[in-house]
């Protein structure tokens, strides 16, 4: 890539995330920090170059996305001690015709090179098996960014430079490590593709977003380690 982004990197089941008025996490390294507010993320700071970025507590199924058990917010977020937003759920389970009662913790930590984002998911009674869709939400301003870029599948591979080989979504090979405009509408993408012609699919669960003309960027990722089982972005 040609811009190296400060990384905004997201732990457990979730993807980036907020907090309160006035609280400041910072990477050890200082490349970027995270003003949080009761709400989330209130802005994001790169090099001296606070980036209009908002919202970003873990959401649950909300109807939004297709999910078994549909959940909603239960009152609003608090921001706890240390640097952590808290949002109370109520979700129903289908089922088991039932009600549960959840907590979600967005726990922001600093970390060598990014502020890292520890996700908890608590229930309360009843104790019953259940499935919903966990899903973050990052907002930005008009003319904040102007590029993107993911691990995305795109063009085709080259055989050893004998012309094309596989082709993922047509036409001629591309390099995968270039940013591309903003679309107009959102795409999206899955984590893994469906078959060899799947032109929707990533393959490492980062995104990242551009600004040339300031020379500033911010990447938000999951963690690798944990398990990926359904995973899809929209951008």
């Amino acid at each position: 890539m040609a811009h190296s982004a400060p990384l905004l990197r997201v732990l457990a089941m979730a993807v980036l995330a907020g907090g309160a008025a006035g609280v400041d996490v910072k990477a050890q390294d200082g490349s970027i920090t995270v003003t949080l507010g009761s709400t989330g993320v209130t802005t994001v700071t790169v090099g001296g170059t606070a980036l209009g970025l908002t919202g970003g507590t873990t959401d649950l199924g909300e109807g939004t996305i297709p999910s078994p058990a549909a959940c909603t917010r239960n009152g609003t977020p608090t921001l706890e001690t240390p640097a952590t937003v808290v949002q109370k759920w109520t979700c129903t389970v289908p089922d088991h015709q039932a009600l549960i009662s959840l907590t979600v913790s967005d726990a922001f930590v600093s970390d060598a090179g990014s502020v890292r984002v520890d996700t908890t998911v608590s229930q309360g009674a009843p104790a019953v098996p259940f499935t919903t869709a966990v899903f973050f939400n990052l907002s930005f301003g008009s003319g904040d960014f102007s590029e993107t870029w993911t691990s995305w599948g795109k063009g085709c591979v080259q055989n050893n430079g004998a012309g094309n080989g596989m082709c993922f979504a047509g036409g001629k090979w591309s390099e995968p490590l270039t940013p591309e405009p903003l679309p107009a509408t959102a795409e999206r993408y899955r984590y893994g593709a469906t078959g060899k012609a799947a032109k929707d699919s990533f393959t490492l669960p980062i995104a990242t977003l551009l600004n040339p003309s300031a020379d500033v960027g911010v990447s938000a990722a999951l963690s690798p380690a944990d398990p990926l089982l359904e995973v899809g972005l929209a951008m």
